[in-house]
């Protein structure tokens, strides 16, 4: 997947070369004698080039290290933004053999590696899957055509209408920072029902707990490696492809060691773990949900919504009672034993049950306890 770091980085690059030349009182003519040179990669004309970066280097004292890729906020910001455009792989449908179903979109243009491309999808869609709104949402989707999932999580179909909403990345960037509280965080809101997220807020919840360890590995298999004597700026981009293969390969890891101390990952899982159990496609067994509670004129998908909402009302009138909760889905149950053959009534069973812990996982990302 093409991420065009050298272009994020250029700007970056020479507004802090400027900044720390003034900043012990050299001219341009100071840092080399060909000052138009200077001044081209001051002013973005020109690439940074070893000989120069240890011009830099020797005139400020400064580490290349930090020169080029900037202090320890600069890196976390730097990992972050190559990871919001990684993640947003977990929106398509499995590239392996539906990449021609975005040509008309930007990203046919960044998806410029099959192999790589299929392996990074695959990762990120793994570590999505450990958030139970998203694992359910991607089951149904894995079941329906001809369809993309735009960055409110919705289901589209893809037409000349529709491509619009795969925007380009920088947009969304632009827009997930606006989001950012001042101290550059996403401002969290109250979110207990499944399917109600956005790109922005998954994201968030993402590296909030996993950002560290993206951080890491990115300094340990990326900058560790940069060799300042001999690098060529135009093959940054090349360079970052080489740390996207080992991330593909480490995501597992990561999360599973973050796991082991994480009670919403490890919600995750089980929520995971469940779908895997379903004999029937959850949009067929949604199907069944929405007959035997009485929901009409309502999109089958829609009938979990439904199902959960009241599971809220519930939880939210009984004051944080959990059995109230488990009496509304066993209730749920009895009716659907009544009403369905074996082998749907078990996978109706198991989606209710699929339901209450992805409530309880939402609820546990916003910091509360259900409380019996």
């Amino acid at each position: 997947m093409l991420v065009d770091v050298q272009k994020y980085l250029q700007p970056i690059i020479a507004k802090r070369l400027k900044k720390e030349r003034k900043k012990i009182g050299f001219t341009q003519l100071e840092i080399s004698s060909t000052e138009s040179a200077v001044s081209n990669i001051e002013n973005e004309v020109s690439f940074i080039t070893p000989l120069f970066l240890k011009r830099y280097h020797e005139a400020t004292f400064l580490p290349k290290e930090y020169l080029l890729f900037g202090n320890e906020e600069d890196i976390e910001r730097l990992v972050e933004w190559i990871l919001f455009r990684y993640f947003s792989l977990i929106v398509l449908k499995d590239l392996k053999s539906n990449k021609n179903l975005y040509k008309d979109t930007f990203y046919y243009s960044v998806l410029t590696d099959n192999y790589d491309d299929l392996k990074l999808q695959t990762a990120v869609i793994q570590v999505a899957e450990f958030f139970g709104e998203y694992n359910v949402k991607r089951s149904v989707f894995n079941n329906r055509q001809d369809l993309y999932l735009d960055y409110s999580f919705n289901f589209l179909y893809m037409d000349e209408h529709t491509a619009d909403n795969l925007i380009t990345f920088q947009k969304l960037w632009n827009e997930y920072q606006k989001l950012k509280t001042k101290d550059g965080k996403i401002e969290k809101q109250p979110r207990y029902m499944p399917y109600f997220i956005d790109y922005f807020y998954f994201f968030s919840e993402i590296w909030t707990r996993l950002g560290s360890e993206f951080v890491n590995n990115f300094k340990r298999n990326f900058l560790e490696n940069f060799n300042y004597k001999k690098f060529k700026f135009d093959t940054i981009n090349d360079r970052l492809k080489g740390w996207q293969r080992k991330l593909s390969i480490d995501m597992n890891d990561i999360v599973s060691e973050k796991m082991n101390n994480d009670k919403v990952l490890q919600k995750g899982l089980a929520i995971r773990s469940l779908i895997k159990t379903l004999n029937n496609p959850i949009l067929e067994i949604t199907s069944d949900l929405a007959y035997i509670l009485n929901y009409e004129n309502v999109d089958v998908f829609k009938s979990t919504e439904s199902f959960l909402m009241e599971l809220l009302e519930c939880y939210e009138s009984s004051n944080g009672n959990k059995s109230a909760v488990v009496k509304e889905i066993c209730k749920a149950v009895d009716i659907a034993e009544s009403k369905l053959d074996v082998k749907r009534f078990n996978d109706a069973s198991i989606l209710l049950d699929i339901t209450l812990k992805t409530m309880e996982q939402n609820i546990s990302l916003n910091d509360f306890l259900l409380v019996e």
